[in-house]
């Protein structure tokens, strides 16, 4: 969803410096490798969290999943909004 909305829906733009860092840079693999380097350490200190504590670590990792949740349900809203044929 995030190449569709910067690449084809005109005046789009990444809001979140660090990941626009990486599209500057190494364009939409740019993209790529930042999330998957997010993804590796929200896996790691999960983790790390769940050595001491499942519990909390199970948290962490289901209220990250429902906000990451909102963030697509948004991001998708903004593609629907500005690709739809308007009547």
């Amino acid at each position: 969803m995030t190449h569709r909305l910067l690449y084809k829906v005109e005046g789009a733009v990444e809001t979140n410096p660090i990941a626009d860092f990486f599209i500057e840079k190494f364009d939409f693999n740019g993209a790529i490798g930042f999330k998957l380097l997010v993804v590796t350490v929200v896996c790691v200190i999960a983790q790390i969290v769940a050595i001491k504590k499942v519990k909390t670590a199970k948290f962490l990792l289901n209220t990250g999943s429902c906000i990451v949740g909102v963030v697509v349900l948004y991001s998708f809203l903004l593609y629907l909004q500005h690709t739809s044929p308007m009547p």
